[in-house]
């Protein structure tokens, strides 16, 4: 299979940090600051509309962003034609979604995000890190996934080909055999079931 397209590309950043957007969405809602709610239900010509639009915004990455991931990786684990591996060596590569938490602490570190040289800052450094993700293909660097229960794994099968392996499962160690279907270049996705249980 080849790698994603741009547009699956650019959902699976949006959805890797899931976390941020999160974040931002409940500050809307609970900042004194902000009171999304308020806002809401004050008369149009009272609103804050900044507060309204960012909530819709970072709602829509969310939704979006989430159910896109969500299908892809379900579609990938249920295809019709799993490569069988055996594996020979694992390394679990979990901790490299250690690397998002450092940007969790943004909103923590700026007074309004929603002031307009807060907001170009912000999308300059997504943008630049958006960039570097789908270049350098690193969907599969997703702590979203984590969420989903996937564990990341850096996989070394009895022909010596390596290969990133996304599973459910804890107990993958040396000579274990399983399914796997492809998501991109040397990137599967474990069906979770036996080569003999086909």
């Amino acid at each position: 299979m080849a790698e994603p397209r741009a547009w699956v590309k650019v959902p699976l950043f949006l959805s890797s940090f899931f976390p941020l957007w999160l974040i931002f969405f409940v500050t809307l809602i609970f900042n004194e600051k902000y009171q999304l709610v308020n806002q809401i239900f004050l008369e149009p010509a009272k609103r804050n509309t900044t507060v309204i639009y960012a909530a819709i915004f970072f709602g829509l990455i969310m939704i979006v962003s989430m159910t896109i991931v969500g299908l892809l990786v379900w579609q990938t684990r249920k295809g019709n034609n799993p490569k069988p591996i055996t594996v020979k060596e694992r390394e679990d590569f979990t901790g490299e979604y250690m690397f998002y938490i450092v940007t969790y602490v943004i909103p923590f570190l700026v007074d309004d995000f929603l002031e307009p040289s807060k907001i170009l800052a912000l999308t300059i450094l997504m943008t630049t890190i958006g960039v570097l993700y789908i270049r350098a293909n690193l969907f599969h660097v997703n702590p979203t996934l984590n969420l989903f229960g996937y564990k990341l794994y850096k996989i070394l099968d009895e022909d010596d080909n390596k290969y990133l392996l996304l599973s459910k499962q804890s107990g993958i160690s040396s000579d274990s055999e399983l399914l796997a279907n492809a998501m991109g270049i040397n990137t599967y996705v474990d069906t979770g079931k036996q080569p003999h249980a086909r």
